[in-house]
């Protein structure tokens, strides 16, 4: 049965690739100075993605060592090819889902 893609909405989790351990590369000391430590290990194993007027990528970084050593990572890539930080959250383990922030309303 074929997925259903919804206009603006997240694709699945998929096996990250050298363009996308190139973004968060890019985004690497943002990416610190948010989770507030120095990150040896960074390797992007797995990304989703939106597509809006340029793109969101939520990667999931593995950051090495036992446990909860993953962190996942929000950024967008302008038209432009401009990568830009988003967000960062840690303490994730290997099985945490990746899945989008919640959009909150104000």
């Amino acid at each position: 049965m074929a997925t259903v893609k919804i206009p603006g909405g997240w694709s699945e989790p998929k096996p990250a690739t050298p363009q996308i351990q190139g973004y968060a590369d890019e985004v690497k000391p943002q990416v610190e100075r948010k989770i507030g430590r120095n990150l040896e290990t960074y390797k992007a194993v797995l990304y989703a993605e939106q597509v809006v007027a340029g793109r969101n990528y939520l990667i999931k970084i593995d950051t090495g060592g036992p446990g909860t050593s993953y962190v996942h990572v929000l950024l967008f890539v302008t038209l432009q090819n401009v990568v830009e930080f988003r967000d960062a959250w840690d303490g994730l383990g290997k099985d945490s889902p990746l899945e989008p922030p919640k959009q909150t309303t104000t």
